[in-house]
C-alpha cells in the first residue's frame, strides 16, 4: 500500500477581524508562525497548504512559498457558505492534518486530523453583545469537542478552557508565542516632552485608567513624569480624555493614536517604562517586546501575565494606583533597580522565540499522528 505523504492544510483565513487598516492579533500570530514554522516542515519532509483569502495572500506573499498557497475568495460569503467549500477543498487535497492556528474549527468536521488553537476565552472575561457571545459559546464548544489536540498560548489560557468548558487537560498543549523582534526605529511625531511611560490604550480592559490616576499622584508630589497612549478607539475619546482633563493632567499626557510598527519600536526603545496594567490577557506580547529592547515593564497579576513576565517585572494589583506610583519613582530614580529589571526582562523574553514555537508546533503535530 503506498504510504499516505505527510500534508497539512493550515487555515489562515480572514485574519485581519475587519482591521484591515491595522492587522490585529490573529494576523501577526500567523504571520509569525508561518515565517518559521513552513521552513522547518519543508525541512522535515512536509507538504503544506495555506488558505488565504485575498487580504492574506497580499500581507502574506512575503513569507509564503507561491506552491503553498490557496486562495479562496470570501468575499460576500456567509460563514457557513465558506465553511463549505473548506471542507470540499480539504476533501480534495486529503492532508493528514487540518490546522487552524487561531479561532474556530469549521462547523462540518473535516476527514483528518483536526487541531485548533486558542488564545483566550475573552468573550467569557469581557463584554459582548449577547447574540455574539451565544454565537462563541456554541462554537467553541462544538471545536473543543471536535479538535485532536487544541493549542493554547499560555498555561492560564489551558486551565480556562479546561474550568470552563472541561476540556481535558491532556487534549491540550501550551506553546507560547514567540518575542516578536522589532523593526527599526522611527520617532513618531515630535512629542511635548522627552521623560515619558507609555500605556495602550486601545481597549477598555487595558485599564490605563489606573496609569493616569498614578501618574497624578507622581505629579503631586513634584514628580516630573508624562505618559504617551497609544491607540485610537471610543474608550479613548469619550473615557480617557474626559479623565484627563478632569485629572488636570492635559499637558502631561499625549495620545499617539495608531502608530506604525517602527514608531512602537522607537517609543520602547525611548520610555522610562511600559505601563501594562492589564486586567485581562491571554498572553501578553507588549511585555515581551518591551523586554527585549531594555524598557522596564510595570504590569497587573491576573490572568497570563506574571506567567510571560516571571520575576522580570514589577507585578501588582490592577486597581493598586498607589502601588504603580510607587513603581514607577523606583524605576525612574533608582538606577540599581532600572538595571535589575533590564537584565532580567532581556532574559525573560529570550526565552520566547518562534522557532521555539514552530519546533513544539510540528512536534505536537508528529505526536497526534502518532498516536492515531
Amino acid at each position: 500500500m503506498m504510504q499516505q505523504k505527510r500534508s497539512i492544510v493550515v487555515h489562515a483565513l480572514r485574519l485581519h477581524e475587519g482591521k484591515k487598516l491595522h492587522p490585529g492579533g490573529n494576523f501577526y500570530h500567523v504571520r509569525n508562525l508561518l515565517s518559521a514554522f513552513l521552513p522547518l516542515a519543508n525541512e522535515c519532509g512536509w507538504k503544506v497548504t495555506v488558505l488565504v483569502d485575498s487580504e492574506g495572500e497580499t500581507d502574506l506573499r512575503d513569507i509564503l512559498p507561491i506552491d503553498t498557497i490557496y486562495r479562496l475568495q470570501t468575499e460576500g460569503k456567509s460563514l457557513f457558505q465558506l465553511d463549505n467549500e473548506i471542507y470540499r477543498l480539504v476533501s480534495g487535497l486529503k492532508p493528514m492534518i487540518y490546522y487552524r492556528p487561531t479561532g474556530q474549527l469549521p462547523y462540518r468536521s473535516m476527514p483528518c486530523v483536526e487541531i485548533m488553537g486558542v488564545a483566550d476565552l475573552n468573550f467569557r472575561w469581557l463584554p459582548f453583545p449577547l447574540m455574539r457571545r451565544a454565537y462563541k459559546e456554541l462554537s467553541y464548544r462544538w471545536s473543543f469537542h471536535r479538535a485532536q489536540r487544541i493549542v493554547c498560548i499560555s498555561d492560564f489560557t489551558r486551565l480556562d478552557v479546561h474550568q470552563r468548558f472541561r476540556v481535558p487537560l491532556e487534549k491540550m498543549v501550551t506553546i507560547h508565542h514567540g518575542a516578536t523582534k522589532l523593526t527599526e526605529a522611527t520617532i513618531p511625531v515630535l512629542l511635548p516632552f522627552s521623560k515619558f511611560w507609555m500605556a495602550f490604550g486601545h481597549q477598555a480592559h487595558k485599564n490605563v485608567e489606573v496609569c493616569l490616576r498614578a501618574l497624578r499622584s507622581r505629579r503631586d508630589a513634584k514628580g516630573d513624569d508624562c505618559l504617551v497612549i497609544i491607540g485610537q478607539n471610543a474608550h479613548i475619546e469619550q473615557c480617557l480624555m474626559p479623565m484627563v482633563t478632569e485629572l488636570g493632567l492635559s499637558e502631561y499626557v499625549y495620545f499617539a493614536g495608531r502608530i506604525s510598527e517602527k514608531e512602537l519600536s522607537w517609543l520602547y526603545r525611548n520610555t522610562i517604562g511600559l505601563l501594562f496594567l492589564s486586567k485581562f490577557e491571554g498572553f501578553g506580547l507588549p511585555i515581551l517586546e518591551a523586554m527585549q529592547v531594555e524598557c522596564p515593564v510595570i504590569a497587573s497579576n491576573v490572568c497570563s501575565i506574571p506567567e510571560i513576565a516571571g520575576q522580570a517585572a514589577v507585578l501588582l494589583c490592577p486597581d493598586d494606583s498607589s502601588g504603580v506610583a510607587k513603581a514607577m519613582e523606583n524605576i525612574a530614580g533608582n538606577g540599581e533597580f532600572r538595571a535589575k529589571l533590564v537584565a532580567s526582562g532581556r532574559i525573560q523574553s529570550s526565552r520566547f522565540t518562534w522557532e521555539r514555537a514552530a519546533q513544539e508546533t510540528l512536534d505536537m503535530m508528529e505526536y497526534v499522528l502518532a498516536c492515531k
